[in-house]
C-alpha cells in the first residue's frame, strides 16, 4: 500500500487550487507564526500554488521522572504550566515525515525511552507529532511543513523560561521531518540570534526539496548531521550537512526490497543501544566516496575524526570534537 501511494506521489501530478497571479505565490499569515510562504509550482512539479493549511500539533514533553506518562500540548501551549522540564539538561525534540505520526509508529517512543535509559535524569524528550499536517496530498504536506517548522521553534522560545538551553538542544526529524527541524533551526537562529546545539536529519525527503531553499543544511545548528539511506529517490542525494553518513553507499541497505524499506530503515537503526553489541560496533569512516571506501582505502580514524560510531552515538555528538566542515562518511552492512 505504502509503495503505491510512494509511487503516486512521485510520478503523479494532482491539482492544488490557488488563486494566485500566474507566475507568483503568495503567502498565508498565521496568527501564531506569522508569515508562511506557499510552495512554489515550479518547485513541487505542481500546476498551481500550493498553500499551508491550519492544523492541529501535539507535543508530548517528558522529563526523566515523567518518561511514561508526558503532558501533551497544543498549538495553544495551554498546558505548559504542567510540565516539569529538568532544567540544564539536554532537550532532545524528534518528529516523523510524511503519513506519519507519533502513535503510528514504535519507533518514536522508543527512541524516547532509549534517551531515558542512556542519560537518565540528563534529558527531556519533546516528541512532535504533525500528522493531520503529513496528509496523503505530498505537495499539502511539504506545504504544511512550513507551519509545523515554525511552531517548533515558537515551542522552543517558549520552553527558554522553563529551563531549555539553546546550546543543550538537539532536533531529531525523519524524512519530511528533517526539513522540519532544519526550518526549527533556522526559525529559531532568525529570531535569537543563536543556533541549537545540534540537528539529526534522518534520510531527508528529496521530491519538492533538493531546489528548494527550505532544505535543511549545515547553517540550520551547530552541528548538523545527515543520514542517507535511500539517496536519490526518496531521500535526498545532496550533501548537506557537517558530516553526511551513507550506510551501503546511502542507496540499498541489507533486507530492504523497496526504496520505502531504505528510507525508513534508519529509524531503526539509530534507535539501537549498540553498546548492547560487545565489541562489535558499527563505524563510519570518512571517506571521499564509496568506492574508496570499498576498497579498503578509508579504515584509519586518524586523531578520531575520521571515524565515528554509528547509531544512537550520533544521537547526541559532541559539537567542540569533530570538526564542523562538510565531510562524508561510509559504513556497511546495516544488518537490522
Amino acid at each position: 500500500m505504502i509503495s503505491n501511494i510512494l509511487a503516486i506521489y512521485i510520478f503523479i501530478l494532482t491539482k492544488s487550487i490557488s488563486a494566485d497571479t500566474p507566475g507568483v505565490c503568495s503567502g498565508k499569515i498565521f496568527s501564531d507564526i506569522g508569515y508562511v510562504a506557499a510552495v512554489h509550482p515550479y518547485k513541487c512539479g505542481s500546476p498551481n500554488c500550493v498553500h499551508a493549511k491550519e492544523f492541529e500539533c501535539k507535543y508530548y514533553i517528558y522529563d526523566f521522572h515523567n518518561r511514561n506518562n508526558g503532558v501533551i500540548v497544543d498549538n495553544k501551549f495551554e498546558n505548559l504550566k504542567n510540565i516539569n522540564l529538568t532544567r540544564n539538561v539536554w532537550n532532545v525534540f524528534i518528529t516523523h515525515g510524511w503519513l506519519s505520526g507519533i502513535e503510528k509508529n514504535a519507533y518514536f517512543k522508543e527512541a524516547k525511552d532509549l534517551y531515558f535509559k542512556k542519560l537518565k535524569n540528563e534529558v527531556n524528550v519533546i516528541l512532535v507529532d504533525w500528522s493531520e499536517g503529513a496528509v496523503i496530498n505530498y505537495k499539502q504536506a511539504v506545504a504544511n511543513t512550513r507551519v509545523i517548522g515554525k511552531r517548533i521553534a515558537l515551542l522552543i522560545e517558549k520552553l527558554i523560561p522553563y529551563g531549555l538551553q539553546l546550546n543543550n538542544t538537539v532536533l531529531n526529524g525523519h524524512s519530511l521531518g528533517a526539513h522540519v527541524m532544519g526550518l526549527a533551526g533556522r526559525t529559531i537562529f532568525k529570531k535569537l540570534g543563536h543556533k541549537v546545539s545540534q540537528i539529526n536529519g534522518e534520510d531527508p525527503a528529496r521530491p519538492c526539496f533538493n531546489d528548494s531553499g527550505y532544505h535543511i543544511n549545515a547553517s540550520d545548528a551547530t552541528l548538523v548531521q545527515i543520514f542517507h539511506t535511500d539517496a536519490g529517490c526518496c531521500g535526498t542525494d545532496k550533501l548537506s550537512g557537517h558530516h553526511d553518513f551513507y550506510p551501503n553507499s546511502g542507496i540499498k541497505l541489507p533486507a530492504c526490497i523497496t526504496t520505502i524499506q531504505n528510507h525508513g530503515k534508519i529509524l531503526k537503526f539509530l534507535s539501537v543501544d549498540h553498546q548492547e553489541f560487545g565489541e562489535c560496533q558499527p563505524i563510519a569512516y570518512r571517506c571521499d566516496n564509496y568506492q574508496s571506501f570499498i576498497k579498503g582505502r578509508c579504515t584509519e580514524c586518524g586523531e578520531g575524526s575520521d571515524c565515528k560510531l554509528f547509531g544512537y552515538g550520533h544521537q547526541i555528538g559532541d559539537t567542540l570534537l569533530f570538526p564542523r566542515i562538510s565531510r562524508k562518511y561510509f559504513i556497511n552492512e546495516m544488518l537490522l
